[in-house]
């Protein structure tokens, strides 16, 4: 078995016996050798996106390496796809697959590296208990992969949140906000609980009270899979499509929504978003958007979800009207900010990566 164990400044590679050969043995060879001096004025981070996503925030990047090195960290952009095949391919997509609540998640076993393989990362395996050390390297195609000290988690992966957190310094964003981003009847849940107003739900076609309602899958981003409804039949149908649909009161208080951007666990500033020709106000969808400041009863709510949240590194937090004024929405945890770039001067990316690098300084 490898080990490894962390050290503030430096990172001393240990192994074991391992019955190795050929490339196998070359790697096991230069992990024996191996004694890296960690230096507090140069980190690694890793900038995971799946495959699609990467093409489309290419800009976006970009931002993030040119805003990481002038914080002297070393960033790498990672495929999620091509990094953690297992996840797809093997019983950890069971252990780690949603729906799975909060408490669970503390009790899913480690994935740590296994004895004498070689290969991908699909070599990782399974330990069923939290005694074994955390790894800091794995063996991939011959390679020493090492984990780095921060890693930005755009892939809207839970299950991979959870991962990081168990075997990676700094995280961004935790897997609650994770959780949270990605499945929205939890989200409502959490902002009712915090004592925050949100339209009602319904879960079942047969218990809407009236019509129009708004149906929405739980995991659906950009204004993709959200659908006005005027009828049961209608509802039936969309249910019987996506098993994981829900149904939200419908406001009929314009087309407007508001986005609070997060930074560093502070509200950051806010982007009004409408749209004249859709119920949806999404500005990849046509919208329009401005820059305003945060109103008092928003700046209350934000903050008392902020409370719940714990450490967030960089979300937005979605509000909608109703007749008594704005309520919660949704958390939108692989937040994109072309809004706020396109309406203001500011640069949150910028500022995010300041603030990863104040956590990490401490």
């Amino acid at each position: 078995m490898l080990h490894a164990e962390r050290r503030p400044l430096s990172v001393m590679v240990t192994l074991c016996h391992l019955p190795l050969e050929g490339e196998a043995r070359g790697a096991a060879d230069i992990v024996r050798r191996a004694i890296f001096i960690g230096c507090e004025s140069m980190r690694n981070a890793w900038l995971v996106y799946c495959a699609e996503d990467a093409k489309r925030n290419k800009e976006s990047i970009a931002m993030f390496r040119s805003a990481m090195e002038k914080q002297g960290i070393r960033m790498r952009l990672v495929i999620y796809e091509d990094l953690f095949p297992y996840f797809f391919e093997n019983q950890a997509e069971k252990l780690y697959a949603k729906p799975i609540s909060e408490e669970q998640a503390g009790s899913l076993p480690d994935i740590v590296v296994s004895e004498g393989l070689v290969g991908g990362f699909s070599d990782l395996s399974i330990s069923e208990g939290r005694e074994r050390n955390r790894p800091d390297f794995a063996i991939s195609e011959g390679r020493v992969e090492y984990l780095p000290d921060i890693v930005i988690n755009r892939t809207r992966s839970y299950a991979f949140a959870v991962w990081l957190e168990r075997h990676v310094l700094h995280v961004f964003n935790t897997s609650k906000v994770t959780l949270l981003g990605n499945d929205k009847v939890k989200a409502l849940a959490f902002a009712r609980e915090r004592g925050v107003r949100t339209l009602q739900v319904f879960t079942s076609p047969e218990t809407i009270p009236g019509w129009p309602v708004v149906a929405k899958t739980l995991d659906g981003h950009g204004g993709k899979e959200v659908y006005l409804v005027s009828s049961l039949e209608e509802a039936v149908t969309l249910k019987e499509r996506y098993k994981n649909l829900f149904f939200q009161e419908y406001s009929r208080q314009g087309n407007c929504d508001l986005r609070v951007y997060v930074v560093g666990g502070e509200p950051y500033c806010a982007i009004k978003r409408q749209s004249e020709k859709d119920f949806r106000s999404n500005y990849s969808l046509g919208g329009s958007a401005e820059a305003v400041s945060i109103p008092d009863d928003v700046a209350a709510m934000t903050g008392r979800l902020l409370q719940g949240l714990g450490e967030v590194g960089y979300c937005g937090i979605d509000f909608i009207r109703d007749e008594d004024g704005w309520v919660f929405n949704e958390i939108e945890d692989v937040v994109g900010a072309r809004t706020v770039y396109a309406c203001t001067d500011l640069k949150p990316i910028e500022a995010f990566v300041k603030y990863i690098a104040s956590m990490v300084a401490r």
